[in-house]
C-alpha cells in the first residue's frame, strides 16, 4: 500500500519545502513528482534518502530546487 497513492507536489513559495521517503515505494506507480520554487530565496527539494521510489513522471519546473537519491 502506498503512504500517497496520488501525484505529489512540492512546492516552496517561501523558504523550505523538503519531502523525504521513510521507505521503499511510498508513492503509487502511476504519480507524477512535481519539484517548484519561485525564487532562489525558496528551495523545494525531493530526497529519497536511499530508498526505491518507481514514478511516472518527473516535473522540475525551480530556480533552487533538488532531487536526491541519498
Amino acid at each position: 500500500m502506498n503512504a500517497i497513492a496520488g501525484n505529489l507536489v512540492i512546492n516552496s513559495t517561501s523558504g523550505v519545502v523538503t519531502t523525504i521517503l521513510r521507505a521503499d515505494e511510498q508513492l503509487a506507480d502511476t504519480a507524477t513528482v512535481s519539484v517548484n520554487s519561485t525564487s532562489t530565496s525558496n528551495y523545494s527539494n525531493f530526497q529519497l534518502n536511499g530508498f526505491t521510489e518507481t514514478i511516472g513522471g518527473l516535473t522540475l519546473t525551480t530556480v533552487t530546487g533538488l532531487v536526491r537519491r541519498s
